[in-house]
């Protein structure tokens, strides 16, 4: 099974030490936005189709700057722009594959401790009805708790940790759940 090598801990002064370095990469970076759904769409952004036009004719315009009649300030905020676009664009990367790395690790862990979760009720569920006294509080509430958590699973159905898509993607929040 996947998820034998994901048994231990995380130091609360390793996240600590991670939310502080996290804060320190949003310090350096304070321009950062958050841009609505519909903004997004609104946007004539630039995609992988698109970033050989952009470069091209940044290339150009430093080439033929007045031949093409550009101030040197358009050109210069131009320049600035691209050179922007690339760095955030390594930066990006780096920041995506770990972000995919942190979600589907705590999706992993998430499912693990659900399957686990389970496993404890049912050892609940069996001390109570051998008549173990004071676990009837404890059965309710977990029993109600459990009932609330959307789709139940049937004494019939296997529990199986399937993954179900949210409605947003990695811009907007996570793009998938674990359910079981």
């Amino acid at each position: 099974m996947i998820n034998n090598y994901l048994q231990g801990n995380l130091p609360d002064a390793d996240v600590q030490h991670i939310l502080s370095l996290v804060t320190q990469i949003n310090d350096v970076l304070p321009f950062l936005m958050s841009l609505t759904p519909n903004e997004r769409i609104a946007l004539r952004s630039i995609s992988d189709a698109r970033l050989p036009y952009v470069l091209k004719l940044v290339e150009y315009a430093g080439k033929h700057r007045v031949k093409i009649g550009m101030a040197q300030e358009d050109l210069d905020e131009l320049q600035q722009n691209a050179q922007l676009f690339e760095d955030l664009t390594v930066i990006f990367a780096v920041v995506e594959d770990l972000y995919v790395g942190l979600r589907d690790t705590r999706m992993q862990v998430g499912a693990n401790l659900f399957r686990q979760s389970r496993a404890g009720h049912a050892q609940i569920e069996i001390a109570y009805a051998k008549g173990r006294p004071g676990l009837e509080s404890i059965m309710d509430n977990l029993d109600k708790l459990f009932a609330n958590q959307g789709r139940s699973l049937s004494s019939n159905q296997p529990e199986n940790n399937t993954i179900q898509p949210l409605p947003n993607g990695p811009e907007g929040g996570p793009a998938s759940e674990v359910t079981a």
